[in-house]
């Protein structure tokens, strides 16, 4: 009997209590790591036993991903430059739900018939103040498009390596003829 009355006490006090979930939730699950801690859960109550039912999908974990992007201009001049690196990191970030926060860094080159401005100036002037950033020449293989320019960032993201975009403009899609279908 004492027994018997110990576990309806129990379980009146867990299906009557009317403090929030947060107060009456075991301390085990306080203690839970962050990716294993459920984003929402609900009690339901059998009998004397209570069983904590998870509603949310497992939380992804951030990765770095690489993501690359190319574009190209008419012409070799530092404007034109600027405004296609602008509208390539433009695309990139918005194409994968990447903000400059998570940015690692990025890679640029361009072909040798690019020589009036840098790439990653042109990314400093686009907001990327605090970023590493480095610029590199394409080799100049002989039939490879012109004036054309490249990017690699590394970003911090939940997106599996399938998930990632990567953006060709302009003329740069020919890069990419696999990607066209998309």
């Amino acid at each position: 009997e004492r027994t018997k009355g110990k576990r309806e006490a129990e379980g009146e006090a867990s299906r009557g209590s009317d403090l929030p979930l947060s107060l009456t939730a075991p301390p085990f699950l306080f203690f839970l790591p962050l990716p294993l801690a459920p984003r929402s859960f609900a009690w339901t109550s059998a009998g004397t036993r209570d069983t904590i039912v998870f509603v949310s999908a497992p939380i992804r974990l951030r990765s770095v991903r690489a993501v690359r992007g190319a574009t190209t201009v008419v012409a070799d001049e530092p404007e034109l430059i600027r405004e296609a690196v602008t509208e390539l990191l433009e695309a990139i970030l918005n194409d994968n739900d990447i903000v400059p926060a998570d940015v690692v860094s990025a890679v640029f080159t361009a072909t040798h018939d690019l020589v009036s401005e840098f790439p990653a100036h042109a990314a400093r002037l686009f907001g990327w103040n605090d970023i590493p950033l480095l610029c590199a020449q394409e080799l100049p293989v002989t039939g490879a498009l012109p004036r054309c320019i490249r990017v690699m960032i590394h970003a911090e993201t939940r997106r599996l390596r399938s998930e990632i975009r990567h953006v060709y403009l302009r003329d740069a899609v020919l890069l990419r003829a696999d990607l066209l279908a998309d």
